[in-house]
């Protein structure tokens, strides 16, 4: 029977959370929210007709997808496959990963050599969709009946969240810097 909120733990892990900025009532739920973003994401994507706000988007997508699949596989992962000894579901979400940070790279290769990324931004959005299906009706599902505890699991990925997109948003600020200042790289 999973102990998901032992003793005194769901507090502990929601106010963590809460100084985080999220509202997390476990670490399913919290990647599952992200799941939903980044789909509504694509699909808000495929209707503007503004380039500049749709390259806007898709570096938001390309940022939250690069962070997702980080705390997967620093965090989420590692636990899973600690509590249920599978070897072969967390190798095909990690190999899944691989594929997204590759049409990820290739997106932003094109867009910043002011190229059409609509192409590799499709595969992107089918293999992130692929692999969601997956993950949410296998992976999650197993997790849930298991004894992790998925709020303290929830707030230790928001937090990581939060560091990694202040990470970025920092290199995206000093990159933007470097290339405004006419030096290059």
């Amino acid at each position: 029977m999973p102990t998901n909120t032992p003793g005194g733990t769901p507090h502990l892990a929601r106010s963590t959370a809460a100084a985080t900025g999220d509202k997390v009532a476990d670490a399913t739920d919290l990647l599952q929210r992200d799941h939903r973003q980044v789909e509504s994401w694509f699909h808000a994507c495929e209707s503007l007709s503004d380039e500049e706000q749709k390259a806007e988007l898709i570096e938001k997508i390309c940022m939250a997808l690069k962070v997702h699949t980080q705390i997967e596989e620093e965090i989420f992962y590692p636990r899973f496959r600690a509590e249920t000894g599978e070897q072969g579901l967390v190798q095909e979400a990690i190999d899944e990963h691989a594929e997204v940070k590759r049409l990820i790279a290739d997106v932003e290769q094109r867009q910043s050599q002011g190229l059409d990324c609509t192409e590799q931004l499709e595969a992107m959005r089918q293999a992130v969709q692929h692999h969601v299906q997956e993950e949410e009706n296998e992976m999650f599902a197993k997790a849930r009946n298991t004894d992790i505890d998925l709020f303290a699991l929830g707030a230790e990925l928001a937090t990581r969240r939060s560091e990694l997109m202040q990470q970025l948003s920092a290199q995206k600020m000093q990159q933007g810097s470097t290339l405004d200042s006419g030096s290059g790289i």
